[in-house]
């Protein structure tokens, strides 16, 4: 395995330390309960809170992680080394910063900041994003149930005046979610590109050392 050392280290230290930390506050935040921790009433019987809540731990999960997959590919070497495997940075909070590096202990750094923060990622996603439905400005109901039949739907709206939806039931949330959603989806595609592009990449060369 590559010895890497300097800025990048730094970074991805940084960066896993945060997804990590992001990742365990936001399950044990909307485990909890948002309203029950701050004892916000429900609107319409509905987690409208929580959903919120689960969107934006979501869009930062996922920013991070794109961050994160931009280090190892730039700590990807283009041309494979022989008997040198594939790169990755060192988490200097358990590694140090200096010294060989034992490549389990290397392994399993690497593997658990990354799976903490993708499976409390695709949790919000399941468990409270898709639950994030558009409504009206003025209505009692949302236009479609799901996340993204809602959104399709305010696409086939006839709305001619301004403030045309908002996120149901919560009678002020504004249509940022356009602009959000379109970001969080350039983001989760930027995301699972990179991670798929590394994981495949190791894969192929782990294949080819052994034949």
């Amino acid at each position: 395995m590559l010895e890497m050392r300097g800025p990048l280290d730094t970074l991805w230290t940084w960066l896993a330390t945060t997804a990590v930390s992001t990742a365990v506050a936001l399950f044990l935040f909307l485990s909890a309960g948002v309203t029950s921790l701050f004892d916000t009433p429900s609107q319409s019987g509905a987690d409208w809170i929580d959903v919120n809540w689960g969107y934006l731990g979501a869009w930062l999960l996922s920013a991070m992680l794109l961050l994160m997959g931009l280090v190892v590919w730039r700590a990807t070497p283009k041309t494979p080394r022989t008997g040198q495997g594939l790169s990755i940075p060192r988490l200097t909070v358990l590694e140090g910063k200096e010294g060989p590096r034992d490549s389990l202990v290397a392994r399993v750094c690497f593997a658990a900041v990354v799976i903490v923060p993708l499976i409390s990622l695709y949790a919000a996603l399941y468990q409270y994003v898709r639950k994030s439905v558009v409504a009206d400005w003025d209505a009692t109901a949302s236009l479609a149930d799901g996340f993204w039949a809602s959104r399709a739907a305010s696409f086939a709206s006839d709305c001619r005046e301004s403030p045309c939806f908002r996120i149901y039931p919560h009678k002020d949330a504004w249509q940022w979610f356009f602009l959000a959603d379109l970001v969080f989806v350039v983001v989760l595609l930027g995301t699972a590109f990179l991670w798929v592009r590394f994981f495949w990449t190791a894969w192929t060369r782990n294949s080819n050392e052994r034949n």
